[in-house]
């Protein structure tokens, strides 16, 4: 950890509120239509015809939310308005997803069942469960590959409280039979983590936190994924756990929020990987440093755009309604116009025309979706 003496810190902290109060923005939400089914803890992909596709999640509460839902909607950006969409086979929630070249996506996991991988086809309505799957697991990673592959990452077996599983598989959507293939072990078994591709090809673990007979503990270790295995990415300055990874359009990756010690302290200083096997800090977004629950998108200026979360331990899981955006090249926040209503869980999907979708992201109600427009 870095220490700066007062003044020097004085002086920073200035700027960066000079800089996050002295910058206007036209930018805007749009409050659009509601799905049928309140979702938090789910995944949203684009589609290629522009569509949004939301897949699983834990439902309000009043319906039953900690088994999660089997449902699918589609979100259409030209009407605003979700439809449904064939079910899944499972009900998911906190699973892992990851889209296929032919347009199919592979499914992982979710929480507090056991559910094993299917391959959802939103073209035919049909589900399959691949040949020779790997067992179920819960906070695991799907990262697909250059080749069209995709990379099983991390998690533990699901259901409360098992411990974490350090195997790493590759699915290869063709092969016909048994299309998973056990590749080299990670170094660190983790859960919760982020995996994110870099530009070439590699994938980069972050972070993530251990399960076992012991206390969890939140990892500062990072390593990173090639053809030839698992090897060391250097070492956060802050351990995490639940945080958010953003592929810059430099390549770096921005890591930014989660958690040092679940119920204790966030891990409030964001970090930036420089794509080789350098980590350093960025500043801290000053509005809300403590960030759990949120979403980082990058925009097609090539800024981050930071939405909602909860950001103290005593808050209302139904999150905050603030709203910052990061400009990776001045290392400077802005505030954002705040959303309708407060999220946690939610998702943020980039539309084709550059405007940013949020779904879901309540425990307790079905919340019409936002859109923000830059």
């Amino acid at each position: 950890m870095t220490h700066r003496n007062g003044w020097t810190q004085s002086l920073a902290v200035l700027a960066v509120v000079f800089c996050f109060h002295g910058v206007a923005s036209a930018s805007s939400w749009t409050v659009v239509g509601t799905p049928a089914t309140g979702r938090w803890g789910h995944q949203s992909f684009l589609l290629s015809d522009g569509k949004v596709m939301s897949t699983g999640g834990r439902i309000p509460i009043s319906l039953g939310y900690m088994m999660g839902t089997e449902t699918v909607e589609l979100f259409n950006p030209a009407t605003n308005q979700w439809s449904p969409a064939p079910n899944m086979l499972s009900k998911r929630a906190l699973h892992a997803q990851a889209p296929l070249p032919n347009g199919d996506f592979l499914m992982n996991g979710g929480s507090y069942s056991n559910i094993i991988a299917e391959r959802y086809s939103l073209a035919t309505g049909t589900s399959v469960v691949p040949g020779n799957s790997p067992d179920a697991r819960e906070g695991a990673t799907l990262t697909p590959l250059p080749d069209g592959k995709v990379l099983l990452v991390g998690g533990v077996h699901s259901g409360c409280c098992s411990a974490n599983n350090p195997r790493a598989w590759i699915y290869d959507p063709a092969a016909t039979t048994s299309p998973w293939v056990l590749t080299t072990s990670l170094i660190k078994a983790r859960i919760s983590h982020t995996a994110t591709r870099l530009p070439n090809g590699d994938v980069l673990i972050v972070g993530g936190r251990t399960i076992s007979t012991g206390p969890e503990l939140t990892l500062d270790f990072t390593e990173r994924y090639s053809s030839g295995g698992f090897s060391d990415a250097g070492p956060l300055t802050f351990r995490r756990s639940d945080h958010t990874a953003t592929r810059l359009s430099d390549g770096r990756v921005l890591v930014l929020g989660g958690y040092i010690e679940f119920g204790g302290a966030f891990a409030s200083t964001p970090e930036i990987y420089d794509g080789v096997g350098t980590w350093t800090q960025a500043t801290p977004p000053p509005q809300f440093p403590n960030r759990l629950g949120h979403t980082t998108t990058l925009l097609q200026d090539g800024r981050v755009l930071l939405v909602g979360g909860v950001t103290a331990w005593s808050m209302s899981w139904d999150g905050t309604t603030a709203v910052e955006i990061y400009n990776p090249t001045t290392n400077t926040w802005s505030a954002g116009p705040s959303l309708t209503y407060g999220r946690n869980g939610h998702t943020a999907t980039l539309l084709s025309d550059g405007r940013v979708l949020i779904d879901g992201g309540n425990f307790d109600a079905v919340l019409p979706s936002e859109i923000f427009t830059p």
